[in-house]
């Protein structure tokens, strides 16, 4: 597995995320960059916002209604790339994970 050329196609991949602009106190979409981190040679994509990753399928404590996707959801962008290189996902908590060698 080449790890620097899988992250490098990984971070050349963008999406919208919604932030919080603290001058305009209002909620705006950007476009941003995906970031991969490498832990002990493991390529790991943490937390990138519900446009890529989504495997929130708890309820909401306070209102009790669903905030997730029905099923987990990655990116298929990101999943050619793993195919590509004969690699899959694997979940390692709600909002992160790993590529793992098929």
């Amino acid at each position: 597995m080449n790890i620097p050329e899988i992250k490098a196609q990984l971070e050349a991949i963008t999406y919208d995320a919604l932030h919080y602009d603290t001058e305009s106190r209002e909620h705006q979409w950007r476009t941003q960059a995906l970031k991969v981190l490498e832990r002990d040679g493991v390529l790991v994509i943490s937390s990138p916002g519900h446009t890529v990753l989504d495997n929130s399928r708890e309820e909401s404590s306070e209102s009790g209604e669903f905030c997730g996707n029905p099923c987990p959801y990655i990116d298929p962008r990101i999943e050619a790339i793993a195919d590509q290189h004969s690699c899959h996902w694997e979940w390692i908590h709600w909002g992160e994970i790993a590529l793992v060698k098929n």
